[in-house]
């Protein structure tokens, strides 16, 4: 991941989050461009305790309660206007919207194999 600025990174997981019909005027999707890079570094490391609070600060908001919440309605507008077959080839079968976790891992493990391609 050195190899790439994290400005492409980011470039790389809005265009994702773009296709997947994610409002960008949300702060969700905000929260969201600085998650998924963060955790494709560190995929074991907890949401609450390390990721949301990392997202928190980078971002200026009051605490990882408030990204959780970004995140979360950011996914419900993006699942509620998807496309459904660009949602079915991350998410196969899956009929209601992602959790946060499960979206960022997703999008954190589409993110690490572009790069490696």
């Amino acid at each position: 991941m050195e190899a790439f600025h994290e400005k492409d990174v980011q470039k790389r997981v809005s265009s994702t989050l773009r296709k997947l019909g994610f409002p960008v005027y949300r702060n969700g999707f905000r929260c969201l461009r600085y998650a998924i890079p963060r955790f494709s570094q560190d995929p074991n490391q907890s949401i609450t305790k390390e990721l949301y609070p990392y997202v928190a600060e980078r971002l200026q908001f009051t605490g990882w309660m408030a990204v959780e919440k970004a995140v979360r309605e950011a996914i419900s507008a993006a699942w509620k206007n998807r496309d459904p077959k660009k949602w079915e080839e991350l998410f196969p079968g899956c009929e209601k919207a992602p959790s946060n976790k499960q979206l960022i891992a997703t999008l954190a493990e589409l993110l690490c194999e572009r790069i490696e391609s």
